[in-house]
């Protein structure tokens, strides 16, 4: 009986310890009031990710037994929330106290921390809707995506130039937070994989906007064309209609055959009436 009752309240006090220790004492590693070395501030974040981890990843292996009580899933969302936001306050106001590392490794984790307080959310909810999720964690690969110019240039001086490592860390975590979410998607049927999809398309098209990201416009193209293809298919539509399809492209439409003739033939007057003398000879051997 006790050992039962250990088993149940241990993933809740791994949640409550990692909860106070983000709510406590990230701020104070955070604050320039404090007299703390950066290695001290360096050394107790990365104490607190670590409980926090560990609590979040029992609970979540917790929340898949019966009997676990109802407050579980709450706890869940708490810590997931409370490390999303301590990983954004290590991007934005860590310049000059934690030093470039320690953003990129916040960098590094700042999508999936995120995608992990998405999950503890639809956790949390008792949702069984896959699509759900997986739109979720696509959204959250899409700020990370997104957000990566804003975040890497966050509490800099004006005259100090954006981290450049620290934003194609947040650009390539986010992407594969995407993959992770199309993964996601695939058990859910056509609709769900379709929209994941297409938020990727949407970011990949926000993302060409910029000077030095214009060729994420091909990423908008093919992914806008597989959401498309997915619907396609979803909707049992397997030949175009005759009245769409260009001349030849469906069976029973009659196409009048081209010459193939290479583009320096047309120099030629000679080789004009050749080609033409081709033509009328292939209609009318289709016509007989």
């Amino acid at each position: 009986m006790s050992f039962a009752a250990a088993d149940v309240r241990s993933p809740l006090a791994g949640l409550l310890a990692a909860g106070i220790g983000l709510v406590l004492v990230t701020p104070a590693a955070l604050s320039p009031d404090a007299r703390w070395r950066r290695l001290e501030r360096c050394t107790t974040l990365a104490t607190i990710s670590v409980l926090a981890a560990s609590g979040w990843v029992a609970g979540f292996a917790a929340s898949g037994r019966a009997g676990q009580p109802p407050a579980l899933g709450a706890f869940l969302v708490l810590v997931g929330a409370l490390a999303s936001v301590a990983v954004i306050g290590v991007l934005v106001g860590g310049v000059e106290l934690l030093g470039d590392r320690t953003r990129r490794v916040a960098g590094t984790l700042f999508a999936p921390v995120c995608a992990g307080g998405v999950v503890s959310l639809h956790l949390g909810l008792g949702a069984h809707n896959g699509t759900g999720l997986a739109a979720g964690i696509a959204a959250v690969g899409a700020s990370s995506v997104l957000l990566a110019l804003p975040l890497a240039t966050a509490g800099a001086a004006p005259h100090r130039a954006p981290d450049d490592v620290l934003r194609l860390l947040l650009e390539v975590t986010g992407w594969l937070t995407s993959c992770v979410a199309l993964v996601v998607a695939i058990p859910s049927g056509p609709g769900g994989l379709a929209l994941v999809l297409l938020v990727g398309a949407i970011t990949a098209g926000a993302w060409s906007l910029r000077p030095d990201r214009r060729a994420a416009r091909w990423g908008l193209l093919v992914l806008g064309a597989a959401a498309s293809w997915v619907l396609l298919h979803a909707s049992d539509v397997g030949a175009p209609d005759a009245d769409l399809a260009p001349p030849g492209g469906v069976p029973g439409t009659a196409r009048p055959p081209t010459c193939r003739c290479s583009p320096r033939a047309w120099l030629s007057p000679w080789s004009r009436r050749l080609c033409s003398t081709a033509s009328l000879r292939a209609v009318s051997r289709a016509s007989a």
